[in-house]
């Protein structure tokens, strides 16, 4: 028994990836550059996104890095999207609120109270529309949910970048030391590829938060 739980929280583990969020007390300029030093500084994760579809667990042909820093009032999150036809990136989807499905697009999902169950969606495409929804109990997306939060996408030699500002004060959060689920999901409609951070089980979505990621090591002032 004792063995078979072992292997069992390994596997779980294994599922869960984390990444270190970076304080920075320097002005990030939301432009979609990335080119303040605490991007230069921060960790980076991701790489080889995992497929949930057509492949399953294969990882996607084209590789994805993200960091994650925060102030004193927001957290910021930069996103470089590699690809290595990006004359072929197909960005359609101009307004907000319209589903980029069908698109080259990026689909964050934040746990900012770590219940494994609740949270927050964000989804954008080369375009830097906003399309965002809250979660609840891993199972309702309510896109009637208008959040306070923005994004700038600039396109690139190897591909687009994307850069998302959330405040805190649009999300529920704890004061102190937080630790928040997330996952991160990129479609790549081109090769019919969808991949995640966390998780490539194609039954799971990329909002349910049991399967999520972690952030570590954010620190918030003031509770919501």
């Amino acid at each position: 028994l004792g063995v078979i739980l072992s292997i069992a929280l390994n596997v779980q583990s294994a599922e869960r990836p984390s990444i270190n969020a970076l304080y920075t007390s320097g002005q990030i300029q939301l432009d979609g550059v990335l080119d303040e030093k605490a991007w230069s500084t921060a960790d980076k994760a991701g790489g080889g996104f995992l497929q949930y579809e057509p492949r399953q667990g294969i990882p996607m042909s084209q590789k994805t890095e993200f960091m994650v820093v925060y102030d004193d009032m927001n957290i910021y999150f930069g996103v470089l999207v590699h690809d290595t036809e990006p004359g072929k990136i197909v960005a359609s989807v101009m307004e907000r609120d319209e589903v980029p499905y069908y698109d080259d697009s990026l689909f964050l999902a934040i746990d900012t109270m770590n219940d494994n169950r609740n949270g927050y969606v964000l989804w954008t495409n080369l375009n830097g529309i906003k399309y965002d929804a809250n979660v609840t109990n891993n199972s309702s997306l309510n896109s009637q949910w208008d959040g306070i939060w923005d994004v700038k996408t600039k396109r690139t030699k190897i591909g687009w970048q994307a850069e998302f500002k959330l405040p805190f004060s649009t999300v529920r959060h704890r004061e102190g030391i937080n630790r928040w689920g997330f996952n991160l999901w990129r479609k790549l409609p081109r090769n019919g590829e969808a991949g995640r951070w966390a998780g490539s089980r194609p039954e799971i979505r990329t909002y349910h938060f049991a399967q999520a990621g972690k952030i570590e090591g954010i620190q918030i002032k003031n509770k919501s």
